[in-house]
């Protein structure tokens, strides 16, 4: 057996686990044992540190040493999870948004995806239709209030907008390839 072995095993072998090494290993780290002053030195230094480690006293720590303790990690958890609105301005809302984790689940997923079909479909058919969705018309809406004077405002600009548009008609028959001689 060989010697970085043999010293991996001193410990087991002088705590007395015997269970983790088996018998025959146990025979072989002896017989290395005989064999091997280095590694006997190490199982000497090795018997020593531990029966010195078992005469040293035990000293017990007050439990308000165990509270102070306590409390700082607490602090320190909640200090390290709190953002602060320092932290909100920096990164601003794209930012804070991925420093969240949101977990979805599948009736989630199917009911957004429902949702996004149902908005697709009514988009396409009222663009299709000419009538509104559901029959509505608002168009007799319009005169139901009428401010002082609106009806007049209203015929002047309509006036207006029959001018402008015979003026763009005309214009785009003066300036008309067809009606330029070349």
């Amino acid at each position: 057996m060989e010697c970085r072995v043999v010293v991996n095993s001193l410990s087991d072998l002088l705590d007395g686990r015997e269970k983790w090494l088996s018998d025959n290993e146990v025979g072989e780290i002896e017989m290395h044992l005989a064999d091997c002053s280095g590694c006997r030195s190490s199982r000497l230094e090795l018997a020593e540190i531990k029966t010195a480690a078992r005469e040293l006293p035990l000293h017990t720590p007050p439990k308000s040493l165990w509270i102070r303790v306590s409390n700082e990690i607490e602090s320190e958890i909640k200090s390290s999870n709190a953002t602060t609105k320092f932290d909100h301005e920096i990164n601003g809302l794209w930012g804070w948004l991925k420093s969240r984790k949101f977990s979805v689940t599948a009736p989630q997923l199917a009911g957004a995806g429902a949702v996004a079909l149902l908005a697709i479909v009514i988009g396409v058919s009222s663009m299709t239709s000419n009538t509104p969705i559901g029959g509505l018309n608002f168009s007799g809406m319009q005169t139901a209030i009428l401010l002082p004077g609106e009806l007049e405002i209203k015929a002047e600009i309509n006036k207006k907008l029959v001018t402008i548009n015979e003026r763009k008609i005309t214009g785009i028959r003066r300036f008309a390839p067809s009606s330029r001689g070349t």
